[in-house]
């Protein structure tokens, strides 16, 4: 089971007792945690998270919440596996780059 903790990154919170912080992007716009458990089949859909590779710095933002761990960062660049990418578009809507995009199977 994979956790993301929440926090709006750069060490918000920290001397108030509210915990360590998380570094420079982690956890922008994920409070709580995401958890590949639970995640059925008809969650799945048809469109799957793609990379423009040119625009990914590698950050790792998508990654963190990413519930089914289909995304990791290899040399510098997100990788999303397709057979683990259940189109949520979870990494779409925290990707600071905008290098993140849900497109139909046919077109990857």
């Amino acid at each position: 089971m994979r956790y993301v903790i929440g926090g709006n990154g750069g060490g918000h919170g920290r001397g108030r007792g509210l915990g360590r912080g998380m570094g420079l992007g982690r956890g922008m716009a994920n409070y709580g945690f995401h958890s590949n458990m639970g995640v059925t089949e008809s969650q799945a859909t048809s469109k799957k998270a793609y990379v423009e590779k040119d625009l990914c710095v590698g950050c790792g933002v998508c990654a963190n919440v990413c519930r089914t761990g289909a995304i990791s960062i290899v040399n510098r660049v997100a990788v999303v596996d397709i057979n683990k990418c259940i189109g949520c578009g979870d990494c779409v809507n925290v990707c600071p780059r905008n290098a993140i995009s849900l497109r139909s199977i046919e077109e990857l």
